[in-house]
């Protein structure tokens, strides 16, 4: 403890001035060590500031950007909407309504907005991330995770600078994504299977109807079998109303009939449904393309080609394989087509010695199908 050195009272370390004398006291070291103190809590405090409105700014374009990277995905939707390659805007118009919202409520600070949005990037980057990849559309894969990635990055973790690095290396990694599908894209199967236009029903057909669902027109010699359809329109009824479907994971029969013959095999006629999701047409016909190559013995496709059917999307396959426990070949016509809500596929098919004289009115039966859902 130090003393006045002109009365000797005891001092404080704060003192400047004797309490008992008034004589001034020369700066101590106790006393310099606070004043260094004092000066360096004021420099800090004006540096945590500084460094605080830093750090909001930094955070506040972090969620600048990953808007912006929203809005690019929600912007790709919208392109794959009006190209067809995605043919449920309800979802996509209603998915930006929400990257909207979101937006809004982050950029003036709420909390809760930032928390959905992230549950929604995660979502994206994990569902939507596995569908591509069961759809073998692996570019498509990178730039799901790439952006979904970024803005999960941008708006979590503390250090801001690296998130804003991050983030712009996945953006950038989804863009050259992109420019690689745009640039294979062109050369895909899709774009070199051949179309063919809409044809007529001949007028010698009889017609089928299960009304507000389907149709279909067959020869007047040919007999549907109709225990089984009344059974299938139970079922498929259902489905309309949204029950029952999450037991639906194969296709189920909705219609079945053939042409009685003398000897041999008769040609016949099946239609068989089931729920689409949000799967385009190509993938569906590519999952059951390779399920018939793995259960149907000699499997061989002579023609695939890409039309119309009722206005809606088809695409028409003829092939030829032998079924288990069948001692010939079976030549078929099988025509998928996407409703609404489901994938459709027609078939017709016979001993594939009889078929020069059925197969053109197998394309007319499988063509003749119009569809509701």
């Amino acid at each position: 403890m130090p003393f006045c050195p002109n009365c000797g009272n005891e001092l404080t370390d704060a003192n400047k001035f004797c309490k008992k004398c008034g004589a001034e006291l020369p700066p101590s070291s106790n006393n310099q060590e606070l004043v260094d103190k004092a000066e360096a809590a004021g420099q800090d405090e004006g540096n945590d500031e500084e460094g605080n409105k830093r750090e909001i700014t930094q955070s506040r374009a972090a969620i600048v950007i990953a808007i912006g990277i929203l809005l690019v995905v929600d912007l790709l939707a919208i392109i794959a909407w009006a190209s067809g390659e995605f043919d449920r805007p309800g979802i996509v118009f209603g998915s930006i309504a929400i990257d909207i919202f979101l937006g809004v409520y982050m950029l003036l600070g709420r909390n809760w907005a930032r928390i959905w949005m992230l549950v929604r990037a995660t979502a994206g980057l994990v569902f939507v991330s596995i569908a591509f990849i069961v759809a073998g559309d692996f570019p498509s894969v990178l730039i799901q995770v790439g952006m979904c990635g970024a803005i999960i990055l941008l708006l979590t973790g503390t250090s801001t600078r690296l998130r804003l690095a991050g983030s712009i290396v996945l953006v950038v990694v989804a863009a050259i994504s992109a420019i690689a599908l745009a640039i294979v894209a062109p050369f895909s199967a899709e774009s070199e299977l051949p179309t063919t236009p809409e044809t007529l029903t001949p007028s010698s057909f009889t017609t089928y109807t299960s009304e507000g669902f389907y149709s279909i027109s067959y020869p007047p010699d040919w007999e549907p079998e109709m225990s089984i359809i009344e059974d299938a329109e139970k079922d498929i009824k259902n489905w309309a109303k949204g029950e029952g479907l999450e037991s639906v994971n194969e296709m189920q029969l909705v219609f079945t009939g053939w042409k009685m013959t003398e000897d041999g095999d008769p040609p016949f006629v099946m239609v068989q449904v089931i729920p689409r999701g949000l799967w385009p047409l190509d993938t569906l016909v590519e999952a059951d393309r390779q399920l018939s190559i793995e259960t149907i013995g000699q499997y061989l496709e002579h023609s695939m080609v890409r039309t119309t059917i009722g206005g809606r999307e088809a695409i028409v396959l003829n092939w030829q394989g032998r079924f288990p426990e069948s001692t010939s070949l079976t030549r078929g016509t099988t025509a998928y087509i996407a409703g609404e809500e489901f994938l459709w596929a027609v078939t017709c098919a016979c001993d594939d010695q009889d078929s020069d004289e059925y197969l053109d009115t197998f394309d007319d039966i499988v063509r003749s199908l119009r569809v509701e859902y």
